[in-house]
């Protein structure tokens, strides 16, 4: 048995210390006391530790109880395959999802809560934009109507687009102030929320999306043409809104929020 191999047995014994894989690996422990048992426990009291890190908020308002509980079971069913654990809870939504009790608001503002922890996470850890020159508002004022409508924006490699159907991040941002925790009736209430995540000067900068802009956006991320993130619009369904000079302020506070870095014409 080769290095790899004999780290790979034990791994598996502290993760299941009474069942085969520990049997097997209890072999490679050499001690007086508990054995494997000492390990398992120091392994997953350290991962429940780091998802408490990780998901402050989650935590704060789930309870801290109802919190461990529900990321012991989601350890359990998905321990972690490599090392880094900014990655531990990258499955914990979709596990609440599946697990979480039915057609309850605060199990739903949970799951929603755990996204977006994790986006902030992933999009903190991830590129950034503190050394790329991005497409000012400006660099837009040389197409014609015709040219813009063909053209194609470069997002950065940052750009999160996330939509929740609870205010997530205006309930994240009063409990990381140190407001109170527990939901309001307004939070649990459903209000569909539009953001988005960047990472500029090491920090994520998050700003919430007019409901009307968000297809369009959606699209361009994709890598649609103009014309075809416009063809998104429904605009019986904004009859309040002016969209001809709606769309405009869009375009230029994407730009001047850095979400692209460039722009060309096909």
């Amino acid at each position: 048995m080769n290095l790899a191999e004999l780290q790979a047995t034990f791994l598996r014994g502290v993760r299941d210390p009474g069942g085969e894989a520990g049997h097997a690996a209890e072999a490679l422990v050499v001690s007086s006391g508990p054995g494997l048992v000492t390990y398992s426990g120091a392994y997953w009291t350290r991962l429940l530790e780091a998802a408490r890190e990780l998901f402050p908020v989650t935590r704060a308002t789930a309870g801290d109880e109802v919190f461990d509980a529900l990321v012991s079971d989601y350890l359990q069913a998905h321990p972690p395959a490599g090392t880094n654990l900014t990655h531990l809870g990258a499955d914990l939504a979709e596990h609440l999802g599946r697990t979480r009790p039915r057609n309850e608001d605060w199990a739903e503002l949970l799951e929603e809560l755990v996204v977006f922890e994790q986006a902030v996470l992933e999009v903190f850890d991830g590129p950034g934009e503190e050394e790329r020159s991005l497409l000012a508002p400006e660099a837009l004022a040389r197409f014609t109507p015709e040219s813009w409508l063909a053209a194609v924006l470069v997002p950065v490699p940052s750009l999160r687009l996330l939509r929740f159907r609870h205010r997530v991040s205006e309930h994240w941002l009063r409990v990381r102030a140190g407001g109170e925790a527990t939901p309001t009736e307004e939070h649990l209430a459903p209000s569909e929320e539009y953001l988005t995540l960047t990472r500029q000067d090491y920090r994520v900068r998050r700003q919430v999306l007019p409901a009307a802009s968000w297809p369009v956006l959606s699209a361009l991320v994709d890598g649609r043409s103009v014309g075809d993130a416009l063809s998104e619009l429904r605009f019986d369904d904004h009859p309040e809104l002016d969209l001809e000079t709606a769309v405009g302020e869009w375009f230029r506070s994407w730009c001047a929020a850095g979400f692209f870095l460039d722009v060309s014409e096909t």
